[in-house]
């Protein structure tokens, strides 16, 4: 994955959304990339990665998170799954400042990630968007092979 820019898993549930962010994870770990992770909870362990829960009695949630992750010298930031408006807009803004953001969402089909994005609130940034082969590592998708 390339330093930068804005990685979704994606698949139906069970397909293994989660184990390939982890991979993912780890992988950057193993090039010396600082990364940070935020999960409700966390799934597992991860050496190298600070992982932070959700706490959202404490009023730490997500988008909270995120905000207090990018204050911190990390180059990657992953956030468990994507639910909401506001931690899609923090996740492109980060991919936007020069950041990788990850995450993973549930779809069963590829146009999904940006219908349930739009269907969030999310705004496209003004910047042109392309997707072409090089370009494809920005949205990875996983779906079950039965």
């Amino acid at each position: 994955l390339p330093c930068h820019g804005l990685a979704v898993v994606s698949g139906p549930t069970g397909s293994g959304c989660h184990t390939t962010l982890y991979a993912a994870l780890r992988g950057l770990v193993t090039r010396g990339i600082a990364v940070a992770s935020a999960e409700d909870p966390v799934r597992s362990p991860i050496d190298g990665v600070l992982q932070v829960n959700d706490d959202s009695v404490l009023g730490f949630n997500l988008p909270s998170a995120i905000r207090t992750l990018s204050r911190m010298d990390v180059e990657a930031i992953s956030v468990g799954d994507l639910r909401d408006y506001e931690t899609a807009e923090l996740l492109t803004d980060l991919a936007l400042r020069g950041r990788l953001a990850m995450t993973a969402m549930h779809t069963n089909t590829t146009g999904e990630i940006l219908t349930r994005l739009l269907a969030r609130g999310w705004r496209a940034p003004r910047t042109r968007v392309r997707v072409s082969k090089a370009r494809l590592a920005w949205i990875v998708l996983r779906h079950a092979i039965a």
